[in-house]
């Protein structure tokens, strides 16, 4: 029998050869996704999805986008498809046994770091490219995954246990989150998490006043720059606060591309922006050292934020989405810390606190000391050119939240004078003693 076992299983992995290729592809960013009548499809869809089953009763029949599946008794083994699916699991409690990563991300993001210390979390290929003998190696009770990003090996994935499919990822976030809580059997504890952040998001609203700012969601790839929409996931982040968009990202889309001859289109109170891959093969580098890009309002006021690409982009669950209301908020509120109200009572972030430096080494390393993690961010190019993609996170998870922007204008409460252009990590408290006369 195991040798018959053995055979189908190589069978099955021998077709996955021809549908495979396929779902490389596809997935949750494909240009494909970019028309939002695809996210209002997905949203009406998903309502239907889930199990009639009380929580924590199995075996449980769920309904999602490929049809119905059953599930006999509580997953114990789950493997997730998705950086969504991932952040879901985590949210309810549930440490999965292996996940696929975005390429050119971590497989385990730095927002999560801390919830799964110690986990032994296998890595099965990538998000567009799960490899099917690795899944099957390690004996799932459960495949959790999205249509848009594994749709195509549905039928061979369900062989090797049962699988549950959202439509896609992103702007369906919560509706995906209920339905990994439905295949998981804690539907009433998402329904919770969830209402916390709604909670959280329209307090936050409150905070910023009447007169909100606008903000403008940035991403560089290796080939595009471009401009999130109201349909991306950090979108309806900042349709839940309130947040306005600049023209072009308030709409029913996921992202617009941006030429660097219109960079104009990007400009904002704020901008925020990410980086998917390697400094050396992305268009932040290029971009960013551009007299267009310095021309830039919120560049020129210090309002240009490098951000987590694993959270803010790829987070794509409660969890990322809590930490990042928590980012937003800890912006506002650190500027009555640092002494600076704001430029309009009750309406746009304020002014950050800027201490120019007098030395002709690099001086954009930004120090935020309200941060959780204390630290020196260098913010040059050639940091971190070795240990990518790991450095991708490096500005947001040293100094959380928003410890460096561009070189003119550090949002931050400090900058250090004087550092060696040779040290990449250098001591905070050294560098802060050395230069205390500079910041009295």
């Amino acid at each position: 029998m195991r040798r018959i076992a053995v055979l189908v299983l190589l069978a099955v992995l021998a077709a996955a050869c021809g549908s495979g290729s396929a779902a490389t592809k596809k997935g949750a960013d494909a240009p494909a996704g970019k028309n939002g009548n695809e996210f209002t499809k997905a949203i009406e869809a998903s309502k239907g999805f889930g199990s009639s089953a009380s929580d924590g009763v199995f075996p449980r029949t769920v309904v999602h986008a490929k049809g119905k599946t059953v599930i006999p008794a509580a997953p114990q083994r789950v493997v997730v498809l998705s950086s969504g699916e991932l952040d879901a699991t985590v949210s309810l409690g549930v440490v999965p046994i292996a996940a696929t990563p975005v390429d050119g991300s971590n497989l385990i993001p730095s927002y999560l770091a801390n919830q799964l210390r110690g986990a032994q979390i296998a890595r099965v290929g990538s998000t567009a490219s799960p490899s099917l003998e690795a899944i099957s190696a390690l004996h799932p009770d459960l495949i959790l995954g999205s249509d848009v990003g594994v749709g195509d090996l549905y039928k061979l994935l369900s062989k090797i246990a049962p699988t549950v499919l959202s439509i896609r990822t992103g702007y369906t976030w919560k509706q995906d989150f209920l339905l990994a809580a439905a295949a998981l059997g804690k539907t009433g504890r998402a329904h919770s998490i969830l209402q916390a952040y709604q909670k959280k998001a329209a307090a936050l609203g409150k905070k910023f006043g009447t007169n909100k700012p606008t903000i403008s969601l940035v991403r560089f790839t290796g080939t595009e720059i471009r401009a999130y929409a109201g349909y991306s996931f950090p979108g309806t982040i900042l349709t839940d606060i309130g947040l306005r968009r600049p023209g072009g990202q308030g709409g029913a889309k996921l992202w617009v591309g941006v030429s660097a001859e219109v960079l104009g289109r990007l400009d904002a109170d704020w901008i925020f922006y990410g980086v998917l891959g390697a400094p050396g093969r992305t268009r932040e580098r290029d971009v960013t050292s551009a007299p267009l890009w310095h021309n830039l309002g919120a560049v020129r006021q210090g309002h240009a934020i490098g951000i987590a690409d694993s959270l803010w982009y790829l987070g794509i669950g409660p969890t990322a989405a809590q930490t990042i209301l928590g980012e937003l908020e800890h912006r506002w509120t650190s500027y009555p810390h640092a002494g600076v109200s704001p430029s309009c009572a009750g309406s746009a972030l304020a002014e950050p606190l800027v201490i120019k430096s007098k030395t002709t080494r690099p001086s954009n390393v930004g120090v935020n000391d309200d941060a959780a993690n204390m630290g020196p961010i260098l913010d040059y190019p050639e940091v971190g050119e070795a240990k990518r993609p790991e450095a991708n996170d490096l500005r947001a998870s040293f100094a959380q939240p928003f410890g460096v922007s561009s070189p003119e204008r550090l949002c931050a409460e400090r900058v250090v004078d004087q550092i060696d252009g040779d040290a990449r990590l250098c001591s905070l408290d050294e560098n802060l003693l050395e230069h205390l006369g500079h910041l009295t």
